[in-house]
């Protein structure tokens, strides 16, 4: 993967971040403030402030964690940092149909994406995950079947009308 950014290939990517459009959410709300802007479009308050943060870490190399956005945000300082971390994470998937530009997550933390190796890259990652979750899913659904849940639909289910389950395999 690329961790450094390419001459001739990476700088109109950039010149384009720096632009109006890249930081236009998080502008409007900084100008008019984030009640204004949640009345526009269904975003928690604290969007705003997490996407000030966020601007300022472009690139995997840059990535930061979201416990660590929550702090330089000045976000929750009463709670103790793993829940700021999923505090942060729900406010980004809440939001994530109005970020100005694409939010990418790895281990390292979240970082906006400014290569096209970092876009595909998590683009893989997330579709991995999504396949893992539906195998999983189907999975679940085959085992209830086989031990006699009557599967209504729409993951909706019954109660079992059988004999007490038994746990033996084979």
């Amino acid at each position: 993967m690329n961790d450094v950014a390419q001459p001739g290939r990476d700088e109109p990517l950039l010149a384009l971040m720096l632009q109006a459009p890249c930081t236009s959410v998080a502008r409007a709300a900084q100008e008019a403030g984030t009640a204004a802007l949640s009345t526009v479009v269904d975003v928690p308050p604290e969007f705003a402030l997490i996407w000030a943060v966020l601007a300022h870490h472009r690139g995997q190399a840059a990535a930061i964690t979201a416990p660590a956005i929550a702090e330089a945000a000045g976000l929750w300082p009463d709670v103790t940092p793993v829940n700021r971390g999923t505090r942060v994470r729900k406010v980004l998937e809440l939001a994530q149909d109005v970020w100005p530009w694409p939010v990418c997550g790895d281990g390292d933390g979240y970082y906006l994406a400014v290569t096209a190796d970092e876009m595909t890259h998590y683009c893989a990652q997330v579709r991995s995950r999504a396949l893992c979750n539906l195998r999983r899913f189907a999975s679940f659904r085959k085992a209830g079947k086989r031990v006699g849940f009557p599967y209504l639909g729409h993951g909706r289910w019954a109660d079992r009308q059988e004999a007490p389950i038994s746990l033996h395999v084979g």
